[in-house]
């Protein structure tokens, strides 16, 4: 399954630009100042002076700028990050210490790019064994990774926050199986255990002997999108039946024990875009559900609910949902897949119904959600185009003024969930459990879960 610890790990050797703060105030980092233009089409930073590489060598603006044209090259295949960096024209170098940003329109979102994309070393990356020694100017410097097995880092004796970090080693031991990791943590040969499953962590949280830490800004939602490319969900009505037909509230309550809570959006309260109202539009009601089935002059349907076969709790969503379908004389056919055999549905979608997914950064500038694949209007899993969304969505990537965003943002989610694409579930709070004598770790506004201000008692 996933082994979330090992980019949690892998985070501490690089810093970022900025980071944000849980009002999306700009805090600096490798960046000490900056200065924006009115429109947000340009964007200035000053870098902070005399910081090192890991190798000795000092951070210049030719190296950020070198970062910055990596990922927007479609030859590095950036994922997800090519389509939040694409409103990028350039990015250059004035002089030694200054970087400047510019793009084609305005672009309040740079924020979260900034404090989401590492600035690794190019010097080292561009070597022959480059990638598998990583360098950057990050509180640990990179000692060894053993696949399948640890990741081990030392403190960096050059890192730029004075006194930091306070720890010396850093091992993020790698498990394949979550219940040995679990057991290792209670058995004392760990510290901290990243991502254990939901039972246990519900479990630890209530003994003395441990500490439950739940990134409660992750802006990450549990989502099913469905495919409007083919029936019988390519019916709004069918679609909207659906809405009603998903009990998100036992989800929360039964599947995810509590850590996590119902939702119809992916914005998180810290987003400028939140509206408490909008989150709760569709009440659990299979009267409705199947009203609007009805209506739709459909009978007889039977979906797929496609899901990774590595998380647990899809499977038990998906059972509850296919429960409540079946009452209204609906089919839904579970089908767990492998994740290489999920990404090969959705572009095009291919799948009949429904996929499980996760919808990130519904805590940040709502712009992000641009180029999202559930919420975004450019390339989401359910294949929905249409002009009318991509103007929405591009009134509220672009508006710099905090009302008009407001205003852009409850356009958008409207015109989303009338549309029933891709329905919010519940929220997806990651989590780490940690030993009562761990202090000081903690998750950032970028989803990363830091060990820079641990200590130990």
């Amino acid at each position: 399954g996933h082994n979330y610890s090992n980019t949690d790990g892998l985070f501490h050797i690089w810093d970022r630009l900025i980071v944000l703060d849980d009002k999306l105030n700009w805090l600096p980092r490798l960046a000490e100042s900056w200065d924006i233009n009115a429109d947000y089409t340009q964007v200035k930073l000053s870098l902070r002076p005399g910081v090192q590489f890991h190798t000795g060598r000092e951070l210049t603006a030719d190296d950020v700028v070198w970062n910055y044209n990596r990922v927007r090259s479609p030859a590095v295949g950036g994922g997800i990050f090519a389509s939040y960096v694409a409103p990028l024209q350039s990015v250059s170098s004035p002089d030694k210490y200054t970087v400047l940003f510019s793009s084609k329109q305005p672009y309040p979102y740079i924020s979260h790019i900034f404090e989401c994309l590492n600035i690794l070393d190019p010097a080292t990356m561009q070597s022959a064994n480059g990638p598998n020694r990583p360098v950057g100017t990050g509180p640990f410097r990179f000692i060894e990774y053993a696949p399948g097995d640890h990741l081990t880092m030392a403190k960096s004796a050059s890192y730029w926050r004075t006194g930091l970090p306070y720890i010396d080693t850093l091992q993020m031991k790698l498990f394949t199986d979550p219940q040995a990791q679990v057991a290792n943590l209670e058995g004392g040969a760990l510290d901290a255990a990243v991502n254990l499953p939901i039972s246990d962590a519900a479990r630890l949280r209530s003994d003395p002997r441990y500490r439950l830490i739940l990134n409660q800004n992750s802006g990450a939602t549990y989502v099913l999108d469905v495919n409007t490319t083919l029936p019988p969900t390519n019916s709004k009505l069918v679609r909207q039946g659906l809405q009603y037909a998903v009990d998100r509230q036992r989800i929360a309550d039964s599947v995810l024990l509590k850590l996590g809570s119902p939702t119809d959006f992916v914005w998180y309260p810290t987003s400028p875009a939140y509206d408490t109202a909008m989150g709760k539009t569709y009440t659990f009601d299979l009267n409705k559900a199947k009203a609007l089935m009805q209506h739709s002059g459909l009978s007889d349907i039977s979906l797929d609910c496609n899901y990774a076969s590595a998380s647990p709790e899809l499977a038990q969503m998906a059972q509850i949902i296919q429960g409540d379908l079946a009452k209204i004389g609906v089919t839904l056919n579970l089908k767990p897949a492998d994740a290489a055999a999920l990404a090969a549905m959705v572009y095009p979608p291919k799948y009949n119904g429904l996929i499980a997914g996760t919808a990130l950064f519904g805590q940040v500038e709502p712009g992000v959600q641009f180029g999202s694949p559930h919420a975004g209007p450019l390339n989401n899993w359910s294949g929905f185009k249409d002009d009318q969304f991509t103007t929405l969505a591009t009134a509220m990537a672009t508006a710099v003024d905090p009302t008009r965003e407001k205003q852009a943002a409850a356009a958008y989610t409207d015109y989303m969930l009338d549309q029933s694409f891709s329905l919010g579930v519940c929220t997806f709070l990651p989590r780490v459990a940690t030993s009562a004598r761990v202090h000081g770790v903690a998750y950032d506004m970028a989803y990363i879960l830091s060990a820079t201000e641990a200590w130990l008692s």
